[in-house]
């Protein structure tokens, strides 16, 4: 739990979670919405796939990234909304 929890300590990670929300997307569909360079969303992608955050699969020389189950999102909202309460 540590280490899940550990990953998500980055504002681009956290970015890109936002961005996935409930769909599939491609490294550069990412890294067009967050603005930032194909290498760091790469790294920090990563990071999120080790803590278990997001799954990913290849489609050629590409992968295409997706929250890691319907559970990921919920958790990931919760703790959003612990954190800035409506």
């Amino acid at each position: 739990m540590s280490r899940a929890l550990k990953s998500l300590a980055h504002p681009l990670r956290l970015a890109l979670l936002d961005t996935l929300g409930d769909k599939e997307m491609s490294t550069k569909e990412l890294q067009q919405q967050v603005g930032s360079t194909q290498q760091n969303v790469l790294q920090h992608l990563g990071i999120l796939h080790d803590g278990g955050w997001v799954a990913r699969r290849r489609i050629g020389p590409s992968y295409i990234y997706r929250a890691n189950t319907t559970g990921t999102t919920e958790v990931y909202e919760l703790i959003k909304d612990i954190i800035y309460p409506s």
